[in-house]
Formats: C-alpha cells, structure tokens, sequence
C-alpha cells in the first residue's frame, strides 16, 4: 500500500467518525490535564516558596560551631565537648569563600547612653551598687535619670539591615568606628526617643550620643574546650570603669511598627556598631587580650543568593565545623512536601491514563467489527498484514496524540486561569500587595514544564500504542475470503 493511500484511508475514517474519535481521546485528555496541572502547581508553588524563602534575610545565613564527632546539633548531648573559634580564624576562613558577604560572631554587648556624661559616670555608679550598698538608693536614682541601657547586637550587617530593611531610615552600609544604628522606640519601658527628647526617627539621624559600654559577652580564647549544655548559656562580663565614648547615629529603625518578615526574628530593638565597639569592650575588662585571639562559640555569615547555600555549606564543612542552615532546612521540607504531594496526584492521573486504555481497546475492536468489508477489500487489493496492522495502530496513537493535545490545552486554559485570578486577588487588596512584595512576590506564571510536556506525549503515546496492539493484530490476520463471503 503507497504512502499516499495509507494516509487517505486514515484520514477518511478519522473525520468520518470524528464523534467516535473525539470521545475516545477524553480519557487521555483528562490524564494528561492532571498531570499536567498537578506538576505545573506544584512547580509553581515551590518556585514562589523559594523565592519567599530566598527574600528572607534567615534564609542566606549560616551557623558554624566547632563541634566534633556529630553531624546535626540535636545529636548534640549536655556533656557534648564543643571548641571556640577565634574571631581572628572565623573571620579569615570567611573571607576565604567568595559567597561569603558578610561575618560576625553572635555577641551582645550591653551600653548606657549616658543624656548627662558632663556629671555622671554610669557605669563606675553602677559598680558602686554593689560596692557601697547605702548608697544604692541614690546611686539608682542617677541612673535612673541619665542612664540608660541598651543592647548591640553582634551579626553580619548584610543580615541585620536586610531583616530590617522595610523600617530602615539613613545609611544603608556598615557603620564606621564612630557610628552607631540606633533603634527609635527600643523598649516600650525605656524608649529611645523620649530619652533623647525627639518626636521622629528623622531627629535622630545625625545625632551625636555619648554611650558607656556597660557589659560584654564573657571572654574565653579561641580554642577553649567547653561543654555544649555550658554553651547555651550566655553570661555577660562586667567592664571595670566609665569610657565615654561619643557616637554619631548614622541609621535608625523606626520600630513603631512590627517588621522582621518571616524569617527575620525580633532584631529591631537592638542598636548595631562596627567591631570596634567590641574590641573596645573586650579590652574594658582585660587590656592584655588580643580581641582577635577571643573565642566564640557560634559563628555567623550572611551569603549573596540562596542558590550559592550548599557551596558555602560544603566549604564549611570540609574545614570540618558542624552547619546549621535554616534555608536549607525549610527548602529540604519544602521539597520533600511537594514531592510527596506531586506523586500521589500523579499517580492518580496515572490511573487515568491507564483507564483510558480499556476505552480505546473497546473503540478500536468496534472499529475492526465495522470495518471488516474493508479490510477484506484492501487485501483483496493487495494490502498486506502488515499494512492493515500500520493502518489500525496509526488511528490509535492518533487519539493518543490528540487526546495529549487536548489535556495540553485543556492544563494551558486551567494554569492561565488561575493566574489571572491571583493577579486579580492582588489587585484587590493593597495589603496583600504589600504582603507578598515583602516575600519578593508580585505575579503568580504557571509556566508548563517543557519536561512534563514531553514526558506526558510519550505516556499518551505509549499507552494508546499498546492499547491499539491487539485490535490492530486482530484486523491484520482477516481472512479476505472468509470476510467478502460472510459481508
């Protein structure tokens, strides 16, 4: 049988029953539309999960510690021996991996801002406390009026001023030796700005304070062994006498409002200030000690993208520090949970799929029964087995093919919806434009995966194909004779 023959045949029969054809190809179709919704809103879904993560200031920082002989810190136990690392070592180790944009060992430090330092000397009147018992009543007093204490906070910049970032007001890089981000409300018993006598964030910029650092994280070398349970607890040194240090606010974090975003954690009541603070403060209690020598039990760095995680994650790895990524915790769940979720609706699209089968076997043994004269005629004409078998297999992975065509358009109509009906709900509502712009969310595309395409092509492919086998060897082996004589 020509080629020109064989496609007329096909041709003639498919628009002569393109009813028949078109229901056949449903059971197709509806596999092929689940799987692809199923797959293109999980994608979706998990892209845009990322994407929030990856916003997220929590989610491209990184913990080291120096822990030996466990691989997650919930295997550690209270007698689990654990080492300090060196600002010095941490410092350059960081600056060895190129992801790496910012570093800092957790640390607080304790200050006062002293509104009176012409007269008063807060911390030697906080000693005194102690010192001169009798005198504690008035020595609180003094305090009470011109001291007031206040916390730095010791972590990458990048990662403090991202997680801030929405209620940030002034410089927007590190601040030098001299300066100091301040918070505006702070502690709603011992507001900042009612202290310093201003009624905006904008007052305080520029402004120059004096501050008297008061207490600083306890100072062990790098290297020292201490057990884990004693490293949860943190305990502040107290530095021996007044230091006046003047300072100009250069940022402040208008914290009248909640901020922080999801992962960001109540970090807008503290102050933020260069290293050299620290160093000022470390040396307060010893002036023998090299800052650079102090050890630290949690190491933090702040990475450029939430793609380069695992990169950095390895690296510290293979200097042999136990890693702690929230990220790549809530990633990994994220993953799994979308994984789990895609394979159980894709099996039962599956099941579809495989359903369909039995709808084309019946249409195509119909077709074999309605088309026995002509399949009598063309071997009487010539056609082989072969031909006849060609001719029934083709019209089935035809219904296949349109069946595929139709779930693609049928998923293509579906995803455009449901994105028009977010974009939608976006415009609806200011809030929860502003919301979602916090996760880095302004669109919700439903893009079909050009894989799930391919793959769902060749499922309606195959199936249909085996589907056809066996009408298709059952027309191939008529008998012309024995049909031209019974029709």
């Amino acid at each position: 049988m020509s080629l020109k023959a064989f496609f007329i045949l096909l041709t003639k029969h498919l628009t002569k029953k393109w009813g028949r054809v078109l229901l056949s190809s449903m059971g197709i179709m509806i596999g092929v539309w689940a799987i692809l919704l199923t797959v293109t809103l999980s994608t979706g879904l998990s892209t845009k999960l990322k994407t929030a993560v990856n916003s997220q200031p929590l989610a491209k920082t990184v913990q080291f510690y120096n822990i030996d002989g466990i691989q997650s810190i919930f295997e550690a136990r209270p007698d689990t021996k654990l080492k300090t690392i060196s600002y010095g070592v941490g410092d350059s180790e960081s600056n060895e991996q190129p992801n790496v944009v910012s570093y800092a060992p957790s640390d607080i430090l304790g200050l006062f801002v002293n509104t009176n330092s012409e007269s008063v000397e807060c911390v030697n009147t906080s000693v005194n406390i102690a010192v001169e018992p009798e005198k504690a009543i008035a020595s609180q007093e003094i305090l009470n009026e011109s001291c007031h204490q206040y916390q730095v906070l010791n972590q990458p910049f990048d990662f403090f001023y991202q997680t801030n970032k929405t209620n940030w007001i002034g410089k927007t890089t590190a601040p030098e030796a001299n300066e100091i981000v301040v918070c505006y409300r702070c502690d709603q018993n011992n507001p900042l700005f009612e202290k310093l006598d201003v009624n905006s964030p904008d007052e305080l910029l520029g402004k120059k304070i004096n501050v008297e650092l008061n207490t600083v994280q306890t100072i062990a070398p790098g290297g020292k062994e201490i057990d884990f349970q004693t490293a949860t607890f943190v305990t502040q040194e107290q530095i021996k006498q007044t230091q006046i240090t003047p300072l100009e606010i250069v940022g402040v974090i208008d914290d009248r409002s909640s901020g922080g975003g999801l992962l960001g954690g109540a970090l807008n009541s503290f102050f933020f200030a260069d290293r050299a603070l620290f160093e000022k403060a470390i040396l307060g209690v010893d002036e023998t000690i090299d800052p650079n020598n102090v050890g630290y039990v949690e190491h933090n760095v702040f990475i450029d993208n939430f793609e380069n995680l695992d990169d950095v994650i390895d690296f510290f790895n293979n200097k042999n520090y136990l890693v702690i990524s929230t990220g790549q915790i809530l990633v990994s769940s994220i993953n799994t949970a979308f994984t789990v979720i895609t394979i159980i609706l894709g099996i039962f699209a599956a099941i579809a799929l495989f359903a369909a089968i039995f709808g084309i076997v019946n249409v195509m043994i119909i077709s074999v029964l309605e088309r026995r004269k002509e399949i009598g005629i063309l071997k009487a004409l010539g056609a082989t087995n072969n031909d006849i078998f060609y001719l029934f297999t083709f019209e089935s992975i035809f219904l296949g093919i349109l069946g595929w065509i139709l779930g693609w358009l049928l998923a293509l109509a579906s995803t455009t919806v449901l994105s028009f009906a977010f974009d939608q709900l976006l415009l609806s509502s200011s809030d929860i434009q502003e919301n979602l712009a916090q996760f880095d969310i302004t669109s919700f595309d439903l893009p079909i995966p050009v894989y799930i395409l391919a793959a769902t092509l060749g499922l309606a492919i195959l199936f249909t194909l085996l589907s056809g086998l066996y009408p298709s060897l059952s027309a191939a082996k008529q008998n012309p004779t024995e049909v031209l004589r019974s029709e």
